[in-house]
């Protein structure tokens, strides 16, 4: 995030997904790991807005909100990688 791009509000994200402010505090988290939504900062409820404007642009209207890669199927392929590296010196 460049120091002059302001954070994406929760009324401002809420607008974009077409949901509501209360859906959205509840299900923050849920979205990070499902549809890749980027993780709020830390100092309110307020979210990066290169990482956030880059995952709206995945979004169609027909999909809000919108698939992409999880973190559990970036993690499974991590974990795919790592066993395929080291299980050569176990067998």
């Amino acid at each position: 995030m460049a120091l002059k791009d302001p954070p994406v509000t929760l009324k401002e994200l809420a607008e974009a997904i077409g949901r509501p402010e209360k859906y959205l505090m509840r299900n923050w988290q849920k979205l990070n790991e499902t549809h890749g939504l980027p993780r709020k900062l830390s100092i309110g409820w307020v979210w990066p807005r290169l990482a956030t404007e880059a995952f709206l642009q995945g979004i169609t209207e027909e999909q809000k909100p919108a698939t992409g890669p999880t973190v559990t199927s970036v993690v499974a392929n991590q974990n795919q990688a790592l066993a395929a590296r080291y299980a050569g010196g176990r067998a």
